[in-house]
């Protein structure tokens, strides 16, 4: 298994970290220039109503859709299924990224700690799982 694909466009942050090059990333509101999709989506992200949860609210084309996210076990989750407005065909590409991103993690003795939240955004950490060397 490889890192999960993301678009040559990308902030190099983000690159980073998911080819486990950074250990954290902070993903600011704004509008997701760098995606492979038309009309690009802008997103802004909210803490949840609990502890390692964020709501990503995607604005497009005058539709918000907001996707509830978690980060539990170490593990990343983003629920799709409640948006009338997204295509099956996005709802699926988010599982299959998320379900990459974890085993990637995974495979490499990481884990995802719970988002921090601060004035720049949502930072993701990764940390090592416990009980295994990073490798």
């Amino acid at each position: 298994m490889g890192a999960p694909p993301v678009p040559d466009t990308a902030p190099q942050g983000l690159k980073d970290f998911l080819g486990c090059t950074a250990d954290s990333y902070t993903f600011a509101d704004g509008p997701l220039t760098w995606l492979d999709v038309s009309p690009r989506p802008d997103m802004k992200i909210r803490p949840g109503n609990t502890p390692a949860t964020a709501t990503l609210a995607l604005k497009v084309m005058g539709f918000t859709i907001s996707l509830p996210a978690a980060v539990t076990d170490g593990k990343l989750s983003i629920d799709t299924s409640r948006q009338l407005f997204l295509p099956r065909s996005a709802a699926d590409e988010v599982k299959r990224f998320v379900d990459g991103l974890n085993g990637w993690f995974a495979e490499n003795g990481r884990q995802l700690a719970p988002p921090q939240f601060g004035p720049d955004g949502m930072t993701l950490t990764k940390v090592v799982v416990p009980g295994e060397p990073a490798r």
